[in-house]
């Protein structure tokens, strides 16, 4: 429900006046990349499909940790009347957190404190923090699969609905504290519009992170999560909903290309090659395991005259991960496709073996990627991009990927992914510190 709200209010506020009017007068540049519509709808269809082909998530551990069960314990409401109705109240909180920027947008709009272009401006990156928070939210409840601390007293054989249903499977991390402090960050992350804020604004940031952290406590009290299920929702909210549009707004004003141009202007053979350690957790049903390994990828581009322009993509991606003592297995995928901008669409053929047995198998697929980044300093990068790969065994493979470089030649790696395959499916996070090259790259 609040999804739609979200998508209602962006729209109005989109279509208060043409942006054309007042593009020109507005002090920061607004978002109106390719790049950035498309990495929305991209969290939006990773959401979607995680949603539809895995609508259960995997049977997760049911204890606390660290400091849970005495937060619990201390804060946990004795009366079960008193839990639900606190539990509705933290519904209606993160309500208002979610709405309130789109709100805030179209209040300053209508009193004409900002034009027409920044309103949407606002609108959009709002829209593309929550996309980004919600992809979070389903990740994380769909590859933990941690059970609600409100199952704890329940009897295995007896009470298996309330033991054991899915979405009493759906405790880390809270999706309502990652909300809420979303909506609270995009409150306090104002960009430089060139005037002096109004009532609104100064009192917006303290009063939502009031609300936030108050959504945050009242999961606690009414038993829905645990509390490091809501420091980590708040961690999540934060960086989606403070963060990144604070990046984005820095860029703004910087007069930065904010729309993942990830090229230099002019060059016409851009590319990068990265070697990276990894340590991959994968989930195959209820089994998990740890897998150490590294991972190669090689990329590169042919483009005209700029770096919009519609180009060639050519790229390796290979990896070897450790399986056992005696067993590893090898991956390795060759892509040919057409890039544009942060977008590669292409064709590819994927290699499997394991053991010794180099490359035992052979699939065909079809890929859709984009890649979004955000210039901190010289020394300091963010990418975050997705992608989707269907194979011609009908598989279906999705994946999240973000980045920090660090300086010129470092990097760190996090990779989710979810493999929806014709047995059993399979899930993983990977982590990974390496090194890259670059050539052509801003």
């Amino acid at each position: 429900m609040t999804s739609a709200i979200v998508l209602a209010l962006s729209i109005v506020v989109s279509t208060t006046k043409s942006h054309a009017e007042e593009a020109t007068q507005s002090s920061s540049v607004a978002i109106t990349s390719a790049a950035l519509y498309g990495t929305t709808l991209g969290f939006g269809a990773w959401t979607g499909a995680l949603r539809l082909l895995n609508p259960e998530p995997r049977y997760g551990f049911k204890k606390g940790v660290l400091f849970d069960d005495s937060v619990r314990s201390l804060l946990r409401l004795n009366d079960e009347q008193a839990r639900e109705t606190v539990s509705q109240i933290s519904d209606i909180l993160q309500a208002t957190l979610v709405t309130q920027p789109f709100v805030q947008a179209g209040y300053l709009y209508l009193t004409d404190e900002i034009t027409a272009t920044q309103a949407w401006s606002r609108a959009l990156i709002s829209l593309h923090s929550f996309a980004l928070s919600t992809a979070i939210i389903f990740s994380t409840k769909t590859f933990v699969g941690r059970v609600r601390p409100k199952t704890k007293d329940c009897t295995p054989g007896i009470d298996d609905v309330r033991c054991a249903s899915a979405p009493l499977r759906m405790s880390f991390i809270s999706g309502h504290t990652t909300a809420a402090f979303t909506g609270a960050g995009l409150m306090c992350a104002l960009p430089d519009e060139g005037r002096a804020e109004t009532v609104y604004e100064k009192l917006g940031c303290p009063v939502a992170l009031g609300l936030a952290t108050t959504t945050g406590l009242f999961r606690i009290l009414s038993d829905n999560h645990y509390a490091t299920d809501v420091l980590a929702g708040a961690v999540a909210g934060t960086l989606s909903g403070w963060l990144i549009p604070r990046l984005i707004y820095a860029a703004q004003a910087d007069r930065q290309k904010t729309e993942s141009v990830l090229f230099e202007s002019g060059s016409r053979f851009p590319g990068s090659a990265e070697l990276t350690a990894v340590l991959t957790y994968q989930d195959e049903s209820v089994q998990g395991k740890w897998m150490p390994g590294a991972r190669m990828r090689i990329s590169q581009y042919l483009f005209g005259p700029g770096p919009k322009s519609l180009g060639g993509l050519l790229g390796l991606d290979a990896r070897l991960e450790r399986v056992s003592h005696d067993n590893q297995r090898q991956r390795a995928a060759l892509r040919a496709g057409l890039s544009y901008n942060a977008w590669e669409l292409y064709g590819l053929t994927r290699w499997y073996g394991q053991q010794r047995g180099l490359f035992e198998e052979i699939r065909f697929g079809s890929g859709l990627g984009s890649m979004f980044g955000h210039q901190v300093s010289l020394s300091l990068r963010f990418k975050y991009g997705l992608d989707f790969i269907l194979t011609s065994e009908r598989d279906v493979i999705g994946g999240f990927d973000f980045f920090t470089d660090f300086g010129s030649w470092l990097h760190g790696y996090i990779r989710l992914e979810k493999e929806f395959v014709a047995g059993p499916s399979v899930q993983s996070a990977t982590f990974g510190i390496g090194s890259h090259v670059d050539w052509g790259r801003w």
